[in-house]
């Protein structure tokens, strides 16, 4: 298992393979983020990074050892089990979706009252306060269906912070976020992770992430780029 601390780690994966149809599957470095850290993992082809978000998410099947503090998902779990496994991970990334049809408040409020049981009044004042924390109350009256681009991005950061998951995911942050509203996310989401939690960024470049807030860096670049998406645009999971 990748290096970490005591105890099991908050999601870790070993000997996984990247597949595509027809095509030989490539190793991944194996990787592990343990409870209190931060960690970022870099690899320059977004494909690459994309696909490895859906892993982390349980959205992609793997092949090998994927786990969720120190056990894997089962094949056969009911709807329940999914929706906990859900509610342990805040995926944000350029395509992720945010509830339709309610402001950016109200997502925020309704995710803090159904999740973390807080009363109405108490939701409100929660949600207002990671808004402002964040500097992100122009966006507060906004539907977030209709955001595109950076606002986007920061109003799918804000609802993830709001649903207090066991894992935050941020795939590309730096594509769309500026290093300033970056590292408040950051700094925010590893609050809310404090002890238990964990967050994992999946990116680019090195160059103008906040490093100090990173308690480990880790190249991916053993994923050769070329071998893994060959000529054909679309790529799979264990293909």
């Amino acid at each position: 298992m990748a290096d970490g601390g005591p105890g099991a780690s908050v999601f870790s994966w070993r000997g996984l393979l990247l597949g595509q149809a027809g095509r030989p599957a490539i190793p991944l470095p194996d990787l592990a983020v343990w409870p209190g850290q931060a960690l970022l993992a870099l690899h320059p082809d977004q494909e690459i990074l994309a696909a490895l978000a859906l892993l982390a998410a349980g959205q992609a099947e793997p092949q090998g050892e994927l786990l969720w503090q120190g056990r894997g998902l089962p094949d056969e779990c009911d709807f329940q089990g999914r929706l906990r496994f859900a509610r342990r991970l805040a995926l944000v990334g350029p395509s992720s979706g945010l509830l339709p049809n309610a402001t950016l408040f109200q997502s925020m409020c309704l995710d803090l009252e159904y999740n973390q049981g807080a009363f109405p009044g108490q939701a409100g004042r929660l949600a207002m306060g990671c808004l402002e924390a964040l500097g992100l109350t122009a966006l507060a009256s906004l539907d977030p269906a209709g955001l595109s681009g950076p606002d986007s991005y920061a109003a799918q950061a804000a609802l993830a912070i709001s649903r207090r998951p066991t894992l935050f995911v941020l795939e590309r942050p730096l594509d769309l976020l500026g290093p300033g509203l970056l590292g408040r996310v950051l700094g925010a989401m590893k609050e809310k992770a404090a002890s238990v939690g964990a967050v994992l960024v999946l990116g680019r470049l090195a160059a103008g992430y906040p490093e100090g807030q990173f308690d480990r860096i880790l190249s991916l670049e053993a994923i050769p780029s070329k071998s893994w998406r060959g000529n054909d645009e679309t790529s799979i999971l264990n293909g």
